[in-house]
């Protein structure tokens, strides 16, 4: 998985993916601020998912050629890597300052560790704040506070649900509806679901 920055890096970028022994296939990613829906990340991951149920027993790494084609912030960082885990894939930075390969299931991996952590850390400062919020709220005399939910039990029983069967983030959010507050009737975004099922992996 690439993601050049101009054309000039197109080569460089795929020839260094190609080197890679046992590459089944290299996917060349656009990365523009404002996109929402990245398609060849979803079919890379979907093929890394597909080959790890079809060999149990051997290791399917997914190599990116730095973490910048894989996520541009650390949310989707996080997200990725938590669904990375999930299907039991191991990741492979060919370059930067967190190069190597990096196994979610072997001890001492400081990548999935650390961003589990971070997760964790998002997830009760969240709690936190709510409960600060509600508290507020009983003070003011029944005035609502704290941030409302977007995922309720039902919504994140059925992303997950439909993430073990292989669907893609977009795929999932489309599948979602919103049904209370005041976005009800709409999507969540892609960032909404990578963080609760961050979350719900971080919890489990």
């Amino acid at each position: 998985m690439y993601a050049p920055d101009s054309e000039s890096d197109i080569d460089d970028q795929a020839s260094e993916l190609e080197n890679v022994a046992g590459c089944a296939r290299t996917f060349l990613d656009v990365l523009g601020p404002t996109v929402a829906v990245r398609p060849e990340l979803n079919k890379a991951i979907e093929l890394a998912r597909a080959q790890r149920r079809c060999a149990e027993n051997q290791p399917v790494v997914f190599a990116v050629y730095d973490l910048f084609a894989l996520a541009r912030t650390s949310a989707e960082l996080i997200g990725l890597a938590g669904t990375l885990r999930a299907a039991d894939v191991c990741l492979d930075v060919r370059t930067g300052p967190m190069a190597g390969v990096h196994d979610p299931n072997e001890a001492g991996s400081s990548f999935f560790a650390v961003l589990g952590a971070a997760g964790d850390l998002d997830r009760r400062h969240r709690g936190r704040l709510i409960e600060a919020g509600q508290r507020g709220a009983d003070e003011g005399r029944g005035r609502r506070g704290g941030r409302p939910r977007v995922f309720d039990e039902e919504m994140l029983s059925q992303a997950r649900r439909l993430r073990d069967e292989g669907r893609p983030v977009p795929e999932i959010a489309r599948a979602l509806t919103i049904a209370s507050g005041r976005n009800a009737g709409r999507h969540p975004s892609l960032a909404s679901v990578y963080r609760a099922l961050s979350e719900a992996e971080a919890e489990a």
